[in-house]
């Protein structure tokens, strides 16, 4: 993706900047530890000093890369960020804070900023970020998935070590007046002894061993995942023997010392078993047919799942993240998108990290449940909503006034990410909605309140008339009532009472009008039967001919419609049958 190649040499120093000063000798006394010279280092800088304002401005990119949960705004940070390297960055030590951002971003960028597999369902490219990567995860050849281990195991044993969050200024580009000198006060010494109580750590350990399995899996996989992958999809394809021989050689290569390894045996299930596998003849290698694979990929479809893998690996790398670096200072500002999303305090975070709820361990059996429910069209949000039990971290809480809120000095909550990605939308939509109703006043308090501290007059219940606001009467009126001399009337038929009811007669049915005028007469029709005077036959101009003859030395004999169409202006007056008969005219005249 983008890379940044380590410091040979000590960076430049700053010494032209006027707030600069350079640590004396007592900054770099024995009861100095490296973190505080670094620390100490990085204070003494001027804020616009070039080495503090990028260290800042990547710190932040990276940040933003391991945290955001969309792929293509991964694809998007990877072309801003190859820019900030080669523009701004220059060199690096490789050690230090500024390294591993690097390093983590860079391996989140090469898993996870992309998609796992082929969609046919056109909402991949659905984001507002035009920049795709073409290649899948499923396309990755052994060679790419060995870099990814190699990348993978060496991040682990450089956030181990006790400097892995010093503060380490990036060198200046080489283009600059004195970059050859260095000034060794402004950089710390390295420390590449590794802290036990970090290595200890679950996700240094337990989870770092179970990410390295799956990495070594889909590295053995990777030899005929794309064809088992069209066998499954589509029913049939073919696996040349020297991929089965690759699959089978890279299984004894990376799971030689693990003979009860879980993901070694399932490596193994898919050849045949009855015939014998020597080593030296790659013939006598079999997978089984294509309808037990398809089981197998059943019974196992977590491990075999490129998409849950991308989630585990990006759930380590955030969780490493989280234990060994700071956040980046401009991401504490909100400078970026991500913490405004995702805003957590980082006094204590490192003791309650591994306590907290949104760990490995929780998106696996996160994934286990959107697993059995993958194959419905329903999202990723409602199978959340469904699956998950409703909580007072999701329900919608009383909103305050905004009195109380700056009395308080407290917002409200918005709902934690515990199941990261999927019930993000939700509070997104929750936060803008509760930022929009602070920008608007209720007027409906200060109208009840308007309303109460008018004058009012009560009314008694002997009273006729009722009071308005300010006292005043209004008098009811009367045009409704009834009259004292009022009476009723009542009619009825006479006839109605005395005869029966007989049914109405039933019209006659309407006659058609007679007509005084007589019938018309037919008219007779004289017809013609002369044959029509044929009018004389034009004779071809040499224009025509020429016409035609050019068209049948383009065309060739035969091809009178197109000789016709394309020579329409010439031959405007004559069809393909007169243009025929004219060559074959000029022909036999020519003989």
């Amino acid at each position: 993706m983008f890379s940044t190649a380590p410091a040979a040499a000590a960076a430049a120093a700053s010494a032209s900047t006027p707030n600069s000063k350079p640590p004396t000798q007592e900054h770099q006394a024995e009861n100095v530890n490296g973190h505080e010279l670094a620390q100490m280092i990085y204070s003494t800088l001027d804020p616009l000093d070039p080495r503090r304002v990028s260290l800042d401005i990547f710190e932040l990119y990276c940040h933003e890369m391991i945290m955001t949960q969309d792929v293509g705004r991964r694809v998007f940070l990877v072309k801003k960020m190859r820019y900030m390297v080669h523009r701004l960055i220059g060199k690096q030590y490789d050690f230090g804070r500024l390294y591993n951002y690097t390093s983590l971003a860079n391996s989140v960028a090469r898993i996870c900023g992309r998609r796992a597999y082929y969609t046919t369902n056109g909402n991949e490219e659905d984001n507002a970020f035009a920049p795709q990567l073409h290649d899948r995860l499923i396309d990755f050849d052994p060679e790419k998935w060995q870099k990814v281990m190699n990348q993978f195991v060496g991040l682990r044993e450089s956030l181990i070590r006790r400097d892995a969050s010093f503060i380490v200024l990036p060198t200046e580009i080489d283009d600059v007046q004195g970059a050859d000198e260095e000034d060794p006060d402004m950089y710390p010494d390295e420390d590449d002894e590794v802290d036990p109580e970090r290595e200890s750590m679950d996700a240094f350990s337990v989870f770092y061993i179970q990410v390295k399995d799956l990495i070594k899996f889909h590295t053995c996989l990777s030899c005929v995942q794309p064809q088992l992958d069209n066998a499954i999809r589509k029913g049939t394809d073919v696996i040349p023997l020297e991929n089965i021989a690759a699959l089978h050689r890279a299984i004894g290569d990376l799971f030689d010392d693990e003979e009860d390894n879980k993901y070694a045996n399932i490596l193994k299930s898919l050849f045949e078993r009855n015939r014998r596998t020597r080593s030296n003849r790659t013939g006598d290698l079999c997978l089984k047919p294509f309808d037990e694979i398809k089981k197998i990929y059943k019974a196992n479809s977590r491990v075999f799942d490129l998409e849950r893998f991308q989630r585990k690996f990006h759930e380590l790398i955030r969780q490493w993240t989280k234990l060994v670096l700071p956040v980046p200072n401009l991401a504490k500002y909100g400078y970026g998108s991500t913490d405004k999303k995702n805003e957590e305090e980082n006094t204590g975070e490192q003791e309650a990290l591994m306590s907290h709820e949104e760990n490995i361990e929780f998106h696996d059996a996160r994934d286990d449940t959107l697993s059995e429910s993958s194959s419905s069209n329903e999202s990723q949000i409602k199978q959340a909503l469904r699956n998950r039990q409703p909580s007072e971290e999701i329900t919608k809480p009383k909103k305050k006034s905004t009195k109380e809120a700056d009395a308080s000095g407290e917002e409200d909550q918005i709902p934690s990410n515990k199941v990261e990605g999927v019930l993000e939308p939700v509070a997104n939509l929750k936060r803008k909605r509760d930022s929009f109703s602070d920008k608007v006043k209720d007027p409906l308090e200060e109208s009840i309140s308007r309303a109460a501290s008018l004058p009012t007059r009560k009314v008694t219940e002997s009273s006729p008339s009722r009071s308005l606001v300010g006292g005043t009467k209004r008098v009811i009126s009367r045009l409704c009532d009834r009259k004292e001399s009022a009476h009723q009337l009542v009619f009825t038929d006479s006839e109605s009472l005395e005869d029966d009811v007989v049914m109405s007669a039933v019209p006659e049915r309407l006659k058609k009008p007679e007509s005084n005028h007589p019938a018309p007469h037919p008219v007779k029709i004289y017809v013609d039967h002369q044959r029509p005077v044929s009018k004389k036959r034009k004779r071809f101009t040499e224009t025509e001919d020429l016409a035609i003859m050019h068209g049948v030395e383009r065309f060739g004999p035969g091809k009178w419609t197109e000789i016709k169409s394309h020579f329409s202006m010439e031959l405007k007056d004559r069809d393909t049958v007169q243009i025929k008969d004219r060559y074959r005219t000029m022909t036999k005249s020519a003989e």
